[in-house]
């Protein structure tokens, strides 16, 4: 039960709900309390930035993010609050 959530009408499936910050484009919402077989792939270049805003509704959580390729180039572990 998972969702995307966008207010691009181009996607087959979609779902307006992207809170009512003016620079929310999209969002994942994950619907399940202590999922870890979650995984979101982005392919980037060097010197591209990344901004992850995250809330967790019940509890402390964690993002975990690693370098396929390589995780010894990058393998790190950043806190989410609630």
């Amino acid at each position: 039960s998972d969702r995307l959530r966008t207010s691009n009408v181009n996607l087959t499936r979609y779902d307006e709900n992207i809170d009512e910050h003016e620079d929310f484009k999209g969002r994942i919402y994950i619907n399940s309390s202590g999922a870890t077989g979650r995984f979101l792939s982005l392919e980037l270049s060097e010197g591209d930035e990344v901004t992850i805003w995250a809330l967790s509704q019940e509890g402390d959580s964690n993002i975990h993010f690693e370098n396929a390729s390589d995780p010894e180039l990058q393998n790190d572990v950043v806190a989410v609050g609630e």
